[in-house]
């Protein structure tokens, strides 16, 4: 295995008091891919050859994780090798394509994080105007009122007399 042109202070993953430091493939040099443990793996695209930002946003979607669950080994807790890892396919632009590609990505991602952040607010508006309802017809507001109607506290005393009566005649025809 030859030896990454660059190693950057966070090419360095310390573990259990060991330092991995990562090294290209011979098949393929513009890579660094390493294996950290059994259950973890690195994969850093050089700068000179791609943007890390579109093979993050590649490793994140879902047609790479279906390739990642197809190759990975393990029941609890998937493991994956090298070996497999290099098996995954992934888009190789030139430099310039990824850059318009990944500015493009980056502006649908915004877009579609403001539309977030507008149906958050309409729906606690709406969560707000809810309660404001409620409120206003708890307390008679929604409603012109009749004048002539029994106050409340006096249908209340009313309907407990009712229930009560109810009761007692149930009970007696029990007995």
């Amino acid at each position: 295995m030859t030896s990454m042109k660059k190693i950057h202070k966070w090419d360095q993953v310390h573990e259990r008091n060991r330092i991995h430091r990562f090294e290209g493939l011979k098949d393929q040099p513009r890579v660094a891919v390493a294996v950290l443990t059994a259950d973890c793996l690195k994969f850093r695209p050089w700068d000179e050859f791609a943007n890390r930002k579109l093979y993050k946003y590649c490793i994140n979607s879902n047609f790479v994780k279906r390739q990642l669950g197809l190759i990975t080994n393990g029941v609890a807790q998937k493991k994956i090798c090298v070996e497999r890892f290099k098996t995954i396919c992934l888009p190789f632009l030139c430099v310039e394509e990824q850059k318009v590609l990944v500015q493009k990505l980056e502006s649908k991602l915004s877009e579609a994080e403001q539309l977030d952040q507008t149906i958050t607010t309409a729906l606690q508006q709406a969560e707000a105007l809810r309660q404001s309802i409620l409120k206003k017809a708890f307390s008679g507001q929604l409603v012109p009122q009749d004048p002539n109607d029994e106050p409340a506290s006096e249908l209340l005393t009313r309907i407990k007399a009712e229930r009560a009566d109810t009761a007692l005649r149930t009970k007696r025809k029990t007995t």
